[in-house]
């Protein structure tokens, strides 16, 4: 009777491995994110890759690094929103506002999920 498979265990063994798998993929899709989007070599809006020597670039503001084109738009977005800008460029409309701010916004909910205590949890159990 030892020789006889119990059906039931094995298909929960596999179930089990599958969560697993799909929780550690879930982390690391999760933590790619989070890393990526703070990547000190590349806009943080366009992805363009900045060299390493553009210290202005790459010190851009805190919690994320603007290409020079990118810091420029954002500068004039922040200048728009504080009512300081004299004449907007012609495609500076409420739909580009609009792009900054979310796009802003974003950034704001990545560097809280980066500093929260389950994040920070997080890493510490998977030793990052």
């Amino acid at each position: 009777m030892q020789k006889v498979l119990n059906i039931t265990n094995i298909l929960e063994g596999k179930k089990k491995e599958q969560q697993k798998k799909d929780f550690q993929n879930r982390i690391e899709t999760l933590r790619r994110v989070v890393q990526c989007s703070s990547c000190r070599f590349k806009c943080a809006m366009c992805g363009l890759h900045i060299e390493a020597q553009d210290k202005e670039q790459r010190n851009s503001f805190p919690g994320f690094y603007l290409c020079s084109t990118c810091r420029m738009e954002f500068e004039d977005f922040l200048k728009r929103k504080s009512s300081k800008m004299d004449k907007a460029l012609f495609w500076h409309t409420d739909a580009w506002s609009r792009l900054w701010s979310c796009w802003l916004e974003y950034q704001k909910a990545l560097n809280d999920l980066r500093n929260s205590k389950e994040y920070k949890h997080l890493n510490k159990e998977l030793d990052i």
